[in-house]
């Protein structure tokens, strides 16, 4: 910004002080214009070296010529001896400045004019008083008198000096500006400086907090005392992570927990089939039965692993979600499937379903959400209860829900029903359900961009609401 100021400044003002330089010049040259007479005896230059010492002088630097319209030199000033100017015929009589090359070799600028002397017929050649009283005409007008008849000759003036004053001025306004760059340059360095040091010392205070802290109070939350906004964002952001991190690190605690429950339940189951086998070896009962409870328990166990890695890999990116898939049908089918477990729990279904809506993506995904979605709502109804499921689309959008009453959720759950081997049941003493369908759902969901949330309404209804995108027909 200061140079482009500077720039601009000197640009001015050089241009002014050129302007002003070039006004002068062309005053000189109008003088010559004024002394220059036409008469009978052709064109006369009154040279009144008194008035104009500086055309006489030895080392003047001051010069000037008349030449006629041909290029013949009529008149030059003492000053340039046997050099000359150079000639050139301006196009009009606007005068034309330019830079030259002096005499003496030094950088001159000169400045060109075409005009008309003025006509000055002698009194003695004058036909009466009356005529001499009248000496002045129109520039190039035709002048008779008497038996006197004068051509107006059009000649050029051209006056040149020396540019070194130009140029010392110039030089002069040159170093102003750069001593007046250097001065602001270094303030506003010295200004910037201690601003700079003055906006860092919150930041090396945070900096040096953050480097004093240990692994220990890693996710305590961070306070600054300062007046600067973006320092407040900054400390705000950075807890809002620390949260984040808190709550992760906090259910990543929670996952190894249940996973060491749920692997260690199968585990504890097989272990005693073989201790009561042992102990009693020849009871037909227990041996008949050991092969299928320990087979149990061992595909109870493949389930949970199959079931972590499936999570694990949705969320590095690894399944194929290519292929449609008929929604309507999916729920009719798995409906029918379980069916037995429906009347158990003595479970009402009230459907609302759009039998042409079709999920663009997802064909190996959607199996698993409909049947995690599902079970989840038959397993954790109440008895007896009803449970909803509406499909409906909408332009290129489905909304597939699923409520169903519940009696032992909280709103404060709400957040936690999608967590890894997350369950209400704190102990874990149920065998059939280990905390991942949700988790299966909200995984799959997120790599195919769907929409998936959860509310408590009412108090006891459960609802789960899934948003993508659909078609009514499924491309082959």
């Amino acid at each position: 910004m200061l140079l482009l100021s500077g720039w601009i400044a000197k640009t001015m003002i050089s241009r002014n002080i050129i302007e002003e330089f070039d006004r002068t010049l062309d005053k000189q040259a109008r003088a010559i214009i004024g002394i220059t007479e036409q008469d009978e005896d052709g064109v006369e230059l009154e040279v009144y070296q008194v008035a104009m010492p500086y055309y006489f002088e030895e080392n003047s630097q001051e010069y000037f010529e008349v030449h006629d319209t041909e290029g013949n030199r009529l008149f030059a000033s003492e000053t340039i001896r046997k050099h000359n100017l150079g000639f050139e015929l301006p196009e009009n009589n606007i005068p034309v400045f330019q830079d030259i090359w002096l005499p003496n070799g030094s950088e001159g600028r000169a400045v060109r004019r075409t005009y008309y002397p003025k006509i000055d017929i002698d009194d003695n050649d004058a036909g009466s008083e009356t005529d001499a009283s009248q000496p002045f005409h129109l520039p190039g007008e035709l002048v008779k008198r008497a038996s006197i008849t004068i051509t107006p000759t059009q000649v050029v003036v051209t006056a040149a000096t020396s540019r070194r004053p130009l140029e010392e001025v110039l030089g002069e306004l040159n170093l102003i500006l750069l001593v007046t760059a250097l001065i602001t340059t270094s303030a506003l360095a010295l200004l910037q400086h201690h601003a700079i040091k003055r906006a860092v010392r919150p930041i090396n205070a945070l900096v040096n907090s953050l480097r004093a802290r240990t692994g220990s109070d890693v996710t305590t939350q961070l306070t600054m005392d300062t007046d600067i906004v973006e320092l407040d964002v900054l400390s705000n952001t950075y807890n809002e992570l620390l949260q984040s991190v808190s709550e992760s690190m906090e259910r990543e605690k929670t996952f190894s927990s249940n996973l060491a429950h749920e692997i260690r339940t199968p585990i504890a189951e097989m272990q005693t089939l073989l201790e009561v086998n042992r102990q009693w070896p020849d009871d037909p009962a227990l041996r008949d039965n050991l092969s299928a409870d320990l087979l149990g328990s061992l595909k109870r166990m493949e389930l949970l692993v199959i079931n972590i890695l499936a999570i694990g890999r949705g969320e590095s990116g690894q399944l194929d979600i290519s292929g449609g898939y008929d929604l309507s049908k999916g729920i009719e089918s798995h409906l029918l499937s379980q069916k037995q477990r429906v009347a158990q729990r003595d479970l009402t279904f009230v459907l609302n379903v759009d039998n042409a809506c079709f999920a663009l993506k997802g064909s190996q995904q959607w199996p698993i959400i409909l049947t995690n979605v599902l079970n989840n709502a038959i397993e954790y109804s109440s008895f007896g209860s009803e449970v909803e499921i509406s499909l409906i689309q909408s332009n290129d959008e489905f909304q597939l829900s699923c409520t169903n009453v519940t009696e032992d959720l909280e709103v404060d759950d709400i957040e936690r029903v999608f967590d890894r081997l997350w369950r209400k049941d704190s102990s874990r003493t149920g065998e059939e359900h280990s905390g991942l369908g949700l988790s299966l759902v909200r995984t799959f969901c997120e790599i195919l961009s769907y929409q998936l949330n959860a509310k408590l309404i009412e108090g006891n209804l459960f609802k789960v609401v899934i948003l993508g995108e659909s078609t009514t027909t499924l491309s082959s």
